[in-house]
């Protein structure tokens, strides 16, 4: 927001920072609870984790919809997910389209939602069955199998484009917020195993191409990663691209931090990803301590920030627990929660601009306490996630005829207009409302959809109405704001 006086950049907590936690449903870590529960449930505890989301001030839900080329929503390219309905597929019944209503729900909250896609993971051999049409089954020769799992070529053109096509119809279709990858590309490493792509880069090699091995996949990977990215701001420009990779690029980057190279292992080449602005934004997972010695949080968000040559934005990935599953762990008397505030309140420190926790489980759960933390402690007040002025930079009108009015003794209800302007209707998304009481800073206290122009406001019952302001900006689709307007006193 523009308005100084709505300025809360002094203040402990942003106005603006992006708050994402991802919900995994490879294997049913966080939704559904098992797989093959009926649909009224599975709805329903769809609508707690938003809900818990809400109430603890988040702001993105990552929604895992491709765990491994199968699907949490309606496709004709790709076969429903087993670990959805039970049997891979298999519709839900009665039938109902789940990332449809979890758009809808999380846009009736004022929440983002990102689609996390697998862009190569065909399935686990633990899985009893695939359905025909699953690419395992249509083009078997595409898909290999590695350790416990399969895999998808990222070697063969095919296979780039059809997770181009999968993406792209997924935009095309859902009124998303993001596309989000994590850090599976090519597999980590299985001891003993090489991974099968001989006959894809033979027929590379065959055709004229010069590039080693390493060099080739690593190269697979950037052009699938620069297609999605052109892909989507082609089909619509709203729509954000992010990445969540294995948080060390290459041992010794920073200096004195060791463990797995993703550069040479996954072929992820992420920092270039970043600086050739084919992303827009990632999400290194820090999954270390703040005092680890040879993968340390800090200098680890320090040195991603540092790569940031394009001014994207970056947002760390935190995890509840579990710190260092992949390199070697360390101890520590200071417990998982402190932990957690305490790396948030770094990345605030250094000025990266949020964080996104894996996984919902645990703020499910509650372990700890952790509910408590973050409304107390880390998000006791909403914000809204961050501009992205490389995508737009134009701010929408401010709204008209905003006023206040009180309906009991602790409920004030705020209405609002959309300004006269046809080209308002198409660009306005959102209205953000926010409260100051007597001489406090201005507090956000909701987003709400563009079709709602009123909102229902409860205050402490030791405040009078005549203590309270209100005021509504308009956000666009990348949350540009409008200047605010301040609501008047209705009699």
């Amino acid at each position: 927001m523009t308005n100084s006086s709505f300025s809360q950049e002094n203040n402990l907590f942003p106005q603006r920072e992006f708050r994402g936690v991802w919900i995994a449903t490879v294997n049913n870590i966080d939704w559904p609870s098992k797989k093959g529960i009926s649909v009224p449930e599975q709805q329903q505890e769809l609508i707690k984790l938003f809900d818990l989301a809400t109430a603890l001030h988040l702001n993105t839900v990552i929604f895992q919809v491709r765990p491994a080329g199968d699907a949490f929503y309606a496709s004709e390219l790709e076969p429903w997910s087993e670990w959805l309905t039970g049997k891979q597929g298999q519709a839900p019944d009665p039938y109902y389209d789940p990332l449809e209503f979890a758009v809808t729900e999380c846009h009736n909250r004022g929440l983002e939602l990102h689609t996390w896609f697998n862009p190569y993971r065909a399935g686990f051999t633990s899985q009893t069955s695939f359905a025909p049409n699953h690419i395992s089954q249509k083009q078997p020769e595409l898909v290999h199998r590695y350790g416990r799992n399969y895999w998808m070529d990222p070697g063969e053109p095919e296979i780039k484009q059809h997770t181009l096509n999968v993406i792209l119809d997924v935009i095309r279709r859902y009124d998303i917020d993001g596309v989000h990858f994590d850090d599976y590309f090519y597999p980590y490493a299985v001891e003993g195993e090489s991974f099968p792509d001989t006959n894809s880069y033979s027929k590379y090699t065959a055709a004229g191409g010069k590039l080693q091995l390493d060099d080739w996949r690593r190269d697979n990977v950037n052009s699938m990663v620069q297609q999605v990215y052109l892909g989507i701001l082609k089909e619509k420009p709203w729509v954000k691209f992010g990445i969540s990779p294995f948080g060390i690029w290459q041992p010794g980057y920073p200096p004195s931090i060791v463990g797995l190279n993703a550069y040479a292992t996954l072929y992820a080449d992420s920092r270039k990803w970043l600086q050739e602005g084919w992303v827009d934004y990632l999400t290194p997972q820090l999954y270390w301590r703040i005092n680890s010695p040879g993968q340390s949080y800090p200098k680890l968000s320090q040195w991603w920030l540092q790569q940031n040559t394009r001014n994207r934005h970056i947002y760390p990935g935190n995890i509840f627990g579990g710190f260092g599953s992949r390199t070697t762990a360390t101890t520590s008397t200071t417990s998982p929660n402190s932990e957690i505030i305490n790396q948030v309140v770094i990345t605030r420190e250094q000025k990266a601009l949020g964080n996104v926790f894996f996984s919902i489980k645990a703020l499910v759960r509650n372990r700890g306490n952790l509910q408590a933390a973050f409304q107390q402690e880390l998000y006791p007040h909403k914000a809204l996630v961050p501009m992205m002025p490389w995508k737009r930079s134009y701010f929408p009108q401010p709204p008209a005829k905003v006023t206040s009015i009180q309906k009991k003794p602790n409920t004030i209800q705020i209405q609002w207009e959309l300004a006269e302007l046809e080209s308002e209707l198409k660009l306005i998304w959102q209205w953000a409302i926010y409260r100051q009481i007597g001489t406090t800073d201005w507090e956000l206290i909701a987003v709400v959809p563009s079709s709602q122009t009123s909102y229902t406001d409860t205050i402490p019952t030791d405040i009078k109405a005549n203590q309270v302001k209100y005021a509504v900006t308009a956000l666009d689709r990348i949350s540009n704001e409008s200047e605010p307007t301040i609501a008047t006193q209705a009699e």
